[in-house]
């Protein structure tokens, strides 16, 4: 057959061993395997030794035969070798524009390390077939008669790594695309137990993803309604959980600002931590700030600053604070200040104090300067905030441990 002139829609690669015995032919099942799959193409992968036995299945395969072409193996024991020589082998079919699906990998023969070596080639580059010859074997070698070719597609094995890695996506925060990846799991490839893990791992992929973006509502509803699956208890939340985040919703939707709103918004921003979104992690942290001067205000006075109403201040700070006007961070602090708030003067500290840091907040890119925050900035700003806030709510380090992610080691973090 003419390599350069004729179009392959099937390939073959084969691991060819010597035997196990001086008088077995290994050849006589490989030739009956490679004529059961007629392939265009076949790549023998061989080593010095069994050279012999490859020229032997050309020499006897008869007409028509495939196109023959060989990688040489350095050894037959050495597994990164040879796993790069098998890499090599599948990648010069594919070079020739054949599809991976298209591609059968027959591991009978050979060495442990090179049947091995090719089955992780042929699964790492998505092979259509995986193929082994069984039946009855004489002096090691199945006897002519009785061959079994047993088929595997690597797309089973893929399917079950797909979850491992849909798991570190998780992990990770990328929830969207764990959400897609198991969504794109072949299901009829997997056994029971791994269906109800994929079907887990996606809905608590669309669980954590609503809860990143504080969609606490639509979280609580994808917890709430989880089956219990084997292998994903490093996701699992408490059973209580749905009804705090639908409290949290409750707030967010009335604008009623409470301590659980503010450890999550923490938590939140130590997962920017950890991904080195410093910007972003200084964004809710300056939010937090924020919003730990208007829940004072609201706790303490019934005074909410996105709309005022100095009647509700002591007579002595109405003067200085008459207008209805919406208080930004540092009018509100001004106010908390104005009512003598212990709050105020912690804040302003200089050196302790969140003021002091604000300014990395002030001239990132997300605010209104150019400049991108400083993992130093970021990491100074989220240890004085948690500083502040805890001497405003004392179990607020219980809160934002309640409220991060589970698998998160929130012993990394200064809370």
């Amino acid at each position: 057959m003419d390599a350069a002139t004729h179009a392959w829609r099937k390939g073959m690669v084969v691991t060819v061993g010597t035997g196990t015995r001086p008088d077995s032919d290994i050849a006589a099942p490989l030739i009956k395997s490679i004529r059961e799959a007629n392939p265009d193409a076949v790549v023998l992968i061989t080593t010095a030794e069994s050279a012999s036995v490859a020229a032997a299945i050309q020499e006897r395969y008869g007409a028509p035969a495939p196109v023959w072409l060989e990688e040489r193996l350095p050894s037959a024991d050495e597994i990164e070798s040879a796993f790069r020589g098998c890499l090599a082998a599948i990648r010069r079919l594919l070079a020739h524009g054949l599809k991976a699906e298209a591609i059968t990998a027959d591991y009978t023969s050979g060495t442990k390390t090179m049947t091995a070596a090719l089955v992780m080639a042929a699964v790492a580059l998505r092979c259509g077939t995986l193929r082994y010859i069984s039946g009855t074997r004489e002096h090691g070698v199945v006897a002519a008669g009785t061959e079994r070719f047993l088929a595997t597609p690597p797309a089973a094995i893929l399917a079950v790594a797909e979850l491992a890695r849909a798991e570190e996506l998780l992990r990770r925060f990328q929830f969207q695309t764990a959400e897609r990846l198991c969504r794109e799991v072949n299901t009829h490839l997997l056994d029971p137990p791994d269906r109800d893990r994929r079907a887990a791992l996606e809905q608590l992929a669309r669980a954590y993803a609503y809860w990143d973006r504080f969609a606490h509502r639509q979280a609580a509803e994808q917890f709430k309604g989880l089956r219990h699956a084997a292998g994903v208890s490093a996701f699992a939340v408490p059973p209580q959980l749905p009804d705090r985040l639908r409290r949290l919703a409750h707030a967010i939707e009335t604008g009623t600002f409470e301590p659980d709103l503010l450890a999550d918004l923490v938590a939140n921003a130590a997962r920017r931590l950890l991904e080195g979104r410093w910007d972003d992690a200084v964004a809710r942290l300056y939010r937090v700030t924020e919003m730990l001067a208007q829940w004072v205000l609201q706790q303490r006075y019934q005074y909410r600053t996105s709309a005022p109403d100095p009647a509700r201040l002591p007579e002595r700070v109405r003067a200085v604070f008459p207008d209805q006007q919406p208080l930004g961070l540092k009018r509100a602090y001004e106010l908390l200040a104005a009512l003598e708030e212990p709050l105020a003067a912690r804040f302003t500290d200089k050196a302790s104090g969140v003021e002091r840091l604000l300014s990395a907040r002030n001239e990132s890119i997300l605010a209104h300067g150019t400049r991108p925050v400083t993992e130093q900035e970021a990491w100074k700003f989220y240890k004085a905030l948690l500083a502040l806030a805890r001497s405003e709510i004392a179990d607020f380090e219980q809160r934002v441990r309640a409220l991060q992610f589970p698998w998160v080691e929130t012993d990394v973090l200064p809370v």
